[in-house]
């Protein structure tokens, strides 16, 4: 579900509310879209979250692509470095065949 309004109008109480609305339901933000949502809020929401921190600290272990947002919603990369340490643990999927 999508939430938008009108430029100008105040947004934050508005989507926080709703936030908390979607929170209770399990919701999961889009990526492109301002939230309130943490690294910490997100993790239980993602089943492969650990593999892709893995991915994230194997491609980019400097965090040179790493930003204050960033940071947030995916924590620091020196928390995905030692998800590395335990190597990739996504689980094999049946070919779509």
């Amino acid at each position: 579900m999508a939430v938008h309004l009108f430029e100008g109008i105040p947004a934050y109480a508005f989507f926080g509310a709703v936030e908390e609305v979607m929170d209770e339901l399990g919701g999961r933000p889009h990526w492109g879209k301002r939230h309130f949502q943490t690294a910490a809020t997100l993790r239980g929401r993602y089943p492969e979250w650990d593999w892709f921190a893995s991915v994230r600290a194997r491609l980019d272990p400097d965090g040179r692509f790493a930003s204050p947002g960033i940071e947030r919603v995916l924590g620091p990369v020196a928390s995905a470095a030692e998800a590395v340490a335990a190597g990739p643990q996504r689980k094999q999927r049946p070919s779509p065949r």
